[in-house]
């Protein structure tokens, strides 16, 4: 690995070749890929198109060029810098694999997977066209073949960490906990630096209950890339979850900034931001609060309230369900706006409450479970409706939001008492017919949100178009 302080004498020397000979397209290039390992990207992008203007079919610079553009988040630039590139090249396997890679980010894994198959064509040893193979696949749902593709690039070359931490992803989203872990620690021994598989690794093991080697993960991913967004949120969620709410907003805040300078940034951080800066404040108030000596001030605090109930910290789910019913009752608008995810998380509460979990529930009686837990199943049913409608008005934008969003629903803890054979069927038999139809229409939607917008099938009957 170079040090700054030679990259810094590289750099110096490529400017020296070109004061002494200012129309060394060569040095051009090189000084960009200098300036690219320092983070200079906008430096770089000028370098190379300054050899590029030197040299027009000079195609490993725009390669080069590609991959800046890509770095900086300018997709459609560097899918056409790359498609020049294999304009020149036509027989080099490594431009369509890069291609597959742009197009897999572009949200076009098809296009992305006839583009690693034609470099596999080319190069059939090719492992990293392999592993951007599985890529395309894994974004298509296609999560078996994927997981053969990677399989195939980590016995090309057993090495190379990028297959088995993406092997990681698969697992994880199949839910296959212990198998995740021992893809993304195999990708971690192999490259210790891997900040990727670090944040994967951190996910496997919160999912399974491990907070405190979680942080730790999202920690050291943070350290080896400190503008890695998905770990700074991920991080501040953790923390407010076991009550560290200042040091949890300033990941929050710092994710938030990071990601949504990204146009294909899919996360509400804005609103996490929002719901954890009066946590602190709220804290030290909820014991008065809860013995009714204070109310709250209006329906934000009472959200507010809501939310700081249903940490883990806390596990105050029936106040939590009861504060969201006021706002909701309040103000209408919060359950209806899908971003804050209010009514979700309500319906959350609710649900937890119904089934006497959380330390505020013992003395909950049967009747006031089981309207707790219609309460829970109507803000779904709501929240489900309103998915639907955001699929049908847009599908290519809200395809993978969706997705993500319904198997979320499929694989959250919180509705444990609601979901599955074994847990519904201690329900009176009206209520699991309710509760097993939602689960039902969960499933369906997820599928339509996966189809391509040729494949999607109409709404389930009775949804309203």
């Amino acid at each position: 690995m170079q040090t700054q302080g030679k990259l810094t004498e590289a750099e110096a020397a490529h400017r020296k070749a070109i004061d002494v000979k200012p129309d060394f397209y060569m040095a051009y290039n090189n000084l960009g890929a200098t300036l690219d390992i320092q983070g200079k990207l906008p430096e770089a992008e000028a370098a190379y198109r300054k050899a590029i203007e030197l040299k027009p079919d000079f195609t490993g610079c725009y390669r080069n060029l590609g991959g800046n553009l890509y770095h900086q988040g300018r997709l459609g630039e560097a899918e056409t810098a790359c498609r020049k590139a294999i304009e020149l090249k036509p027989d080099w396997a490594l431009l369509y694999s890069d291609l597959g890679q742009i197009l897999n980010v572009c949200g076009k894994p098809a296009e992305a997977e006839a583009a690693c198959r034609k470099a596999i064509e080319l190069k059939p040893d090719f492992a990293v066209g392999y592993n951007n193979l599985g890529g395309s696949l894994y974004y298509q749902g296609r999560l078996g073949e994927a997981e053969a593709a990677y399989r195939k690039a980590i016995a090309l070359d057993p090495t190379y960490a990028q297959p088995r931490s993406d092997l990681g992803s698969v697992f994880l989203k199949q839910g296959k906990l212990p198998e995740t872990e021992e893809a993304y620690r195999k990708a971690i021994q192999i490259k210790p630096d891997f900040a990727e598989a670090h944040y994967g690794l951190a996910n496997a093991v919160r999912d399974k209950g491990c907070l405190n080697e979680a942080i730790s993960e999202y920690r050291e991913a943070i350290r080896l890339k400190a503008n890695y967004a998905e770990a700074h949120c991920n991080l501040g969620h953790l923390l407010r979850d076991k009550g560290q709410f200042a040091e949890a907003l300033t990941h929050l805040r710092r994710g938030h900034e990071l990601g949504s300078s990204n146009p294909r940034w899919p996360y509400p951080s804005g609103q996490w931001v929002r719901n954890a800066e009066p946590l602190c404040m709220l804290d030290a108030r909820l014991p008065r609060l809860l013995k009714g000596e204070e109310q709250p001030a209006d329906t934000a605090e009472r959200l507010a309230l809501a939310s700081l109930c249903q940490l883990p910290c806390k596990q105050l789910y029936a106040a939590s369900a009861r504060w969201y019913s006021e706002a909701f009752a309040a103000e209408p608008g919060h359950a209806d706006d899908l971003s804050s995810g209010y009514r979700y998380n309500a319906a959350c509460a609710a649900a937890q409450a119904g089934c006497r979990q959380g330390k505020d529930t013992a003395g909950i009686a049967a009747k006031e479970g089981a309207r707790l837990r219609q309460q829970a199943v109507a803000w779904l049913r709501a929240d489900l409706t309103a998915w639907g409608k955001t699929l049908e008005k847009d599908a290519d934008k809200a395809r993978p939001a969706v997705q993500m969003q319904m198997q979320h629903w499929q694989q959250d803890t919180d509705f444990a008492g609601v979901r599955g054979p074994d847990a519904l069927a201690k329900l009176p038999d009206a209520e699991r017919q309710q509760w097993e139809k939602l689960w039902e229409d969960v499933a369906l939607l997820k599928e339509r949100a996966t189809a391509s917008k040729s494949e999607l099938v109409p709404p389930p009957k009775g949804e309203k178009k």
